[in-house]
């Protein structure tokens, strides 16, 4: 099967909700304004959405890897491929734009493995978050 990548716009918002909540993500009511401005989504050959992910920038010239979603629908070889496909996008995509290095949260163990696949560094940490609204 043949896949394809493509620069986020607007017209692939209802993809990337849809597979939000095909996968029961609470992230699925976004709009495209909380969005980071670069990403990614990959099609497969007819047009099937098969993943998506983003480059949120952060200070000090470091980027946060970002809303990465598959379709559940798909092969999980078609899911594999196209993770596979948008990170090293993203990764080639950080260096064009000279950052300096890259992170990403995850307690998913398939992503932390293939994390550590392309150099990431696993840490001990625990993430606090406050919700404001």
């Amino acid at each position: 099967m043949s896949i394809h990548i493509y620069p986020f716009s607007q017209t692939d918002v209802q993809d990337l909700v849809q597979m939000h909540l095909d996968n029961n993500s609470p992230f699925s009511n976004m709009h495209l304004e909380a969005l980071p401005k670069t990403g990614f989504i990959v099609r497969s050959h007819d047009g099937k959405p098969i993943a998506a992910g983003f480059l949120r920038l952060v200070e000090g010239g470091t980027a946060q890897l970002d809303t990465l979603i598959t379709n559940p629908s798909m092969t999980s070889q078609e899911r594999n491929d196209g993770l596979d496909l948008l990170v090293q996008t993203l990764i080639i995509t950080a260096k064009s734009m000279n950052i300096i290095g890259l992170m990403c949260t995850s307690t998913v163990q398939s992503i932390l493995m293939r994390s550590q696949k392309y150099g990431f560094t696993p840490l001990k940490t625990t993430v606090i978050v406050l919700s404001l609204i």
